[in-house]
């Protein structure tokens, strides 16, 4: 790939002060999303580090020899110690940070980063299997098909942020599948958005206790009437909602087959969505992270700068991202299918 220019890192710096992650800023790019996406991390540290956009320059001394006992040493803590952070070990070996690094990538060292998951079991792979089989199989019938469902959840957003999970790693020669638990959250502003290839629609707050009949005044009197105005009749469209107890209800569900002409993904739902599966679910593998980075990054001090952030940001969300998740979810349920159900990991 050619120098980037003083003007590309320009650009980069000033699009992940608008944006929020490098991720986001990224996908805004032409050519390879990882190396845009390392390229503006790059900047953005050299500016937050020195003021320049420029990368530091190398002294041109020769990088340290370490003895052939040391190297053993060093690569013997990689395989007991795999989540030690390079700063950690460079304090317990006396070894700069840039030699350990080198030593890694010699010896076919990676970092992985962690995701949280849910335990599946073998009735889970089965229906997850049977899931992307269908779906695939709908999309070789259906012109647009992924473009024409509409993904809907809820998310718990909380003043005092997220867990800090991008500086997770493990240190080894082969992916791990590393995962980690998440933390039960109980407080803070429930937010429901659904989102297609046609954009997103929403955020809508509930202000009161998460129901049934909760989710009903949501869908029918704000969801459906922006849905209409926006993007056509509902019933051209197919619906998805997990299966969240609220979701359940009789009366609700027949409420779904009558708008949706029966065309809705869910719990006992006419297409059922496999249970334990947020890596198959664009709002889960993207968007609500997406949010988090931006909304979060902002600091709010009040629930109503919280809601305020939100809004503002999912307002915010390019179509083509949503295209991408939709995209990115096709991509998903092919290898699911390849795997027998198992976890996708991209």
């Amino acid at each position: 790939m050619a120098r980037r220019s003083q003007q590309d890192r320009i650009q980069a710096v000033y699009d992940f002060a608008r944006l929020g992650s490098a991720r986001a800023v990224a996908r805004t790019m032409p050519g390879s999303e990882k190396s845009n996406r390392e390229f503006v991390e790059r900047c953005v540290s050299s500016f937050e580090g020195s003021g320049s956009i420029q990368d530091k320059q190398r002294d041109g001394r020769p990088p340290s020899t370490l003895a052939d006992d040391k190297i053993s040493d060093i690569l013997a803590d990689f395989d007991a110690q795999p989540l030690l952070s390079y700063r950690s070990r460079e304090a317990e070996s006396s070894v700069p940070r840039s030699s350990l690094q080198r030593l890694a990538d010699q010896f076919g060292y990676n970092s992985y980063r962690g995701n949280a998951v849910q335990e599946l079991s073998t009735q889970d792979k089965l229906n997850r299997h049977a899931f992307s089989l269908l779906m695939l199989e709908k999309a070789q019938r259906i012109p647009d098909f992924f473009f024409k469902i509409w993904f809907s959840d809820e998310c718990l957003f909380e003043l005092g942020g997220q867990p800090n999970v991008k500086n997770m790693y493990y240190l080894s020669r082969e992916n791990p599948s590393f995962h980690f638990d998440k933390p039960h959250k109980v407080k803070g502003k429930m937010t429901w958005v659904a989102v297609s290839g046609a954009g997103l629609i929403g955020p809508f707050f509930f202000e009161k206790n998460v129901n049934t009949q909760s989710f009903q005044q949501l869908l029918c009197d704000q969801f459906l009437p922006e849905l209409n105005a926006r993007h056509g009749i509902a019933s051209q469209y197919f619906f998805q909602q997990d299966g969240t107890p609220a979701h359940y209800a009789r009366d609700y569900r027949e409420i779904l087959d009558y708008i949706f002409l029966r065309r809705w993904i869910g719990r006992e739902g006419p297409i059922k969505w496999p249970a334990r599966s947020p890596d198959l679910s664009p709002l889960d593998f993207w968007l609500w992270g997406t949010l988090r980075d931006q909304v979060y990054k902002q600091n709010p001090k009040t629930v109503e700068e919280l809601q305020s952030q939100i809004n503002y940001y999912c307002q915010n969300i390019p179509v083509d991202q949503c295209k991408r998740a939709m995209r990115s979810f096709e991509s998903r349920l092919i290898k699911c299918r390849a795997s027998g159900g198992q976890h996708v990991e991209v």
